[in-house]
């Protein structure tokens, strides 16, 4: 019974392997860049405040996200 187990187990290992070598389906690349101002600023909109913004609770980032697939067609997705 071990010994099929263990055929089992090396026949998964090694097929993988074999697929893990094989050409890839798609390509992909990710970007990522910081939008928040590196010092506060007026905020545009707010006609009665006084002082400039005082502080942030996360960053902006702009994202982006390439694919292509074995043809050479490319998709790319970017969010901020």
């Amino acid at each position: 019974m071990h010994n099929g187990i263990l055929s089992l187990l090396s026949c998964l290992i090694f097929g993988w392997a074999g697929l893990v070598a094989a050409e890839p389906a798609w390509e992909a690349g990710v970007a990522r860049v910081k939008l928040t101002p590196d010092h506060f600023m007026w905020m545009s909109g707010y006609g009665g405040r006084t002082v400039p913004a005082d502080g942030k609770l996360t960053d902006i980032w702009a994202k982006a996200l390439v694919m292509r697939d074995q043809t050479g067609q490319e998709a790319v997705l970017i969010t901020a």
